[in-house]
């Protein structure tokens, strides 16, 4: 006898596609009838392994006319889209990013409604972008992973490193940047995970700097007195690589809820210049028996 795959239960056949790439899954299954449409919008409604599942953007996988083709077809189907809750995307190719990001992140337009976890690497953060982001981490994400590298700072660089208007385009999104940042540690974030690596943290953007009274931002000023509004209430786990040890200082006192925090530092807390350590003197524990019964 002659098996065929729709033979296999659905058991074996998640097994299956839980081997495959994200487009393998779409290009090889989708559309084939109402029962693999229904194991596709599983597999990805389902983190069955973290390192793996969802949308998996980079350079190397596909091309350029081939992400939009996969893409396309998962926007235009509503039973597909509202099934992706994990996209991850390897900026590297800055061309690749410009053109999907517009397919994914359209300005105050957020395509996948069940989107629960979102990684961003080498990303140019634009405008359009930051936007997003703030909507999804306000509204509907429980996981970011955000790293800002040399290459996202050179895209920075090469974007507007000439123009009339380059000086005030750099200041607004710099502007930008630090009230993302604050709004990260702010009531107006509903996130339970959050791994922020900014050590690659310069001049041009400041983002060490948007704590400062000089660059507050609305969600920290004056017209806000309550603390619980100002403090992220839903954080739990906190992964962050900073340059200076004085950025955990502006933001620990935000998030009352933390469970686990681990930090990277890449200079020495103890440089006085950057960074002044407060400590406080405890009176001893260890007293005399003789003193205790007497």
């Amino acid at each position: 006898m002659i098996n065929t795959l729709e033979n296999l239960a659905n058991e074996i056949l998640l097994n299956i596609l839980s081997n495959l790439t994200w487009f393998e899954i779409i290009e090889s299954f989708w559309s084939i009838n109402k029962r693999f449409n229904s194991l596709v919008c599983s597999i990805f409604s389902i983190n069955y392994d973290r390192n793996k599942s969802g949308i998996i953007i980079n350079e190397i996988d596909l091309s350029l006319n081939k992400y939009q083709s996969i893409l396309l077809s998962i926007i235009s189907n509503s039973n597909l889209s509202i099934s992706i809750q994990r996209i991850y995307i390897d900026g590297r190719k800055s061309v690749f990013f410009d053109l999907i990001s517009k397919w994914i992140f359209q300005e105050n337009l957020i395509r996948f409604i069940n989107l629960k976890s979102l990684i961003l690497t080498r990303c140019f953060l634009s405008e359009i972008l930051i936007n997003n982001l703030s909507l999804l981490i306000q509204y509907q994400l429980d996981e970011l992973i955000l790293t800002i590298d040399k290459d996202s700072l050179e895209m920075f660089y090469n974007k507007y490193d000439s123009g009339k208007n380059a000086r005030d385009q750099v200041q607004k999104l710099r502007v930008m940047y630090q009230e993302f940042i604050r709004q990260l540690f702010s009531s107006k974030c509903q996130l339970t995970s959050l791994r922020l690596d900014i050590s690659q943290d310069n001049s041009l953007y400041q983002i060490h700097k948007c704590f400062s009274s000089s660059s507050s931002s609305d969600i920290y000023s004056n017209q806000i007195d309550n603390q619980l509004v100002t403090n992220c209430m839903t954080l739990r786990r906190l992964y962050i690589h900073v340059i200076h040890g004085y950025f955990i200082e502006h933001i620990i006192e935000h998030v009352p809820a933390l469970e686990i925090l681990s930090v990277v530092i890449e200079d020495s807390l103890a440089q006085e210049q950057l960074y002044h350590i407060k400590t406080k003197k405890f009176s001893s524990t260890i007293v005399n028996w003789y003193d205790k019964v007497k």
